[in-house]
């Protein structure tokens, strides 16, 4: 939609500034942060300054544009985030901030708390805090917004099974449970519509998988609930890596995901947490009738969502960011535990005893 007013009611966070249009620009004019953005046709110019401070952090919802060197520096001075993220939700997204100083202390106690590392036992109490809060969530979904106890009590069963799990493949097994009783109670779910869409796949939600192709589940959205989701999710992956990166922790140290090269796995070990409170935002929206508008289907029949739809889903997981911070209250104080410094005075002695090896 060209409506920019639409797009700024969309926005209720004043420190939460959303550029998006066919070219987003971020420059410096006069000590300034200037931006440029909106739709073709109906463009603006926004101006931010250093004294006093409104902007907190900066979405980018284009793919097209440029943040040239004096706006990255007046950002970093002005200590606000901005991140990059794909309107589909498949790709990764492109993230920057202005603190990305990673603890290598933190780093290493990370790494020792991996599946089969030492420091497992850590990693398993921390992976199961974690799901643990994400399966309670969904409980609360299943009761309050589903309308489904029997999903509820199955979900919180699962828990029983979490409290007693030893090692992380244990806990995704009962996590996995868990999602079967949650996604099913989702499944079949009605959309309003203000103007109903011939394609039957949009009418009600199909599960949380995609129809394109066989061996695909939730990638690729082909239906507007999943793409909602997927980019949900892709918001609350980037307030998890800024998350990290503010406790000076690694986003791509993860205990639960399997450390890939370009994924963010610590960051996505993280975001269990906010699955729920995104489900709820999904939730809400879809209580209310959709536009046909708000959603785009490419050649290969994949969903992405428009303005000022992305606005709203990236006002709102922004906002619900204080599931990430509780989260991080239990989780830096075992990484800091005395069995994580036990295996790390016991790997520096070892590191000494071949240092003394190779001297002689």
């Amino acid at each position: 939609m060209l409506d920019l007013a639409a797009w700024d009611a969309a926005n209720g966070d004043t420190g939460l500034v959303i550029a998006d249009g066919k070219t987003v620009a971020l420059n410096v004019y006069d000590g300034m942060l200037v931006i440029k953005d909106g739709p073709m046709g109906a463009a603006r110019e926004r101006r931010f300054a250093r004294v006093p401070r409104t902007v907190k952090h900066v979405v980018i919802l284009s793919g097209h544009g440029y943040i040239s060197i004096d706006a990255m520096r007046w950002l970093e001075d002005c200590e606000v985030t901005y991140a990059v993220i794909d309107r589909s939700g498949q790709s990764p997204s492109v993230l920057a901030t202005s603190a990305r100083y990673v603890n290598p202390i933190n780093m290493r106690r990370q790494a020792m708390c991996g599946p089969g590392m030492p420091a497992a036992a850590t990693g398993t109490k921390i992976f199961r805090h974690l799901l643990s809060v994400k399966l309670e969530g969904q409980a609360r979904n299943a009761e309050r917004i589903l309308r489904d106890d029997v999903a509820a009590k199955a979900i919180r069963g699962q828990l029983d099974g979490l409290a007693v799990a030893r090692d992380v493949t244990a806990l995704m097994g009962y996590e996995g449970g868990a999602a079967d009783a949650y996604w099913q109670a989702w499944a079949g779910m009605p959309i309003a519509w203000l103007r109903q869409p011939t394609k039957p796949h949009w009418l009600t939600f199909p599960m949380r998988k995609s129809l394109r192709r066989n061996w695909e589940t939730n990638r690729g959205a082909t239906d507007p609930v999943n793409a909602l989701l997927n980019f949900a999710y892709k918001c609350a992956e980037t307030e998890c890596i800024l998350a990290c990166y503010a406790c000076a922790l690694s986003p791509d140290m993860g205990i639960g995901h399997v450390d890939r090269a370009g994924r963010s796995s610590f960051a996505l070990d993280l975001i269990e947490v906010m699955r729920p409170e995104c489900d709820a935002i999904v939730a809400g929206i879809l209580a209310e009738r959709l536009d046909k508008r708000m959603f785009r289907e490419d050649r290969e029949g994949c969903v992405s969502v428009c303005a000022p739809l992305t606005h709203r889903v990236a006002a709102e997981v922004h906002s619900a960011r204080n599931a990430i911070t509780k989260a991080l209250f239990t989780v830096l104080p075992l990484l800091d535990s005395p069995q994580s410094r036990r295996v790390e005075t016991k790997r520096a002695a070892i590191d000494a005893n071949d240092l003394e090896v190779v001297a002689s």
